[in-house]
């Protein structure tokens, strides 16, 4: 079963190389593990449908580590045009989850000024 993750994670990977941003929406509604492949593969590109997905994972997920890990790349690939959802996202959390709200933070101070 791990070596399934890994394969997925792999097809992940590729279809973002490939900008295939059509087959990859459907791992937005999928397991955690997809969820967190494709926010970690979304790191790869730093086009408009990249960010698109990874704001996508922030506004759709509940699971805490698909948003660090969407938060973590959109901060790699983002500009300053993702600010205003990373900010929805912070007056949305729970203030005492401090590992989110420190990524937020970080997050916001990477993309701040980044075109």
């Amino acid at each position: 079963m791990f070596g399934h993750s890994k394969d997925q994670e792999g097809k992940i990977h590729e279809l973002v190389q490939k900008g295939k941003w059509d087959k990859l929406k459907k791992y937005l509604s999928g397991s955690k593990e997809e969820q967190i492949s494709l926010a970690k593969a979304c790191k790869l590109s730093s086009c408009d449908d990249s960010v698109n997905l990874l704001i996508n994972l922030l506004n759709f997920s509940s699971d805490n580590e698909v948003v660090m890990e969407a938060l973590q790349s959109l901060g790699e690939v983002g500009t300053d045009h993702a600010v205003s959802q990373v900010q929805l996202l912070l007056n949305k959390i729970d203030k005492n989850n401090q590992p989110l709200y420190n990524t937020i933070m970080d997050t916001l101070h990477k993309l701040r000024g980044k075109r």
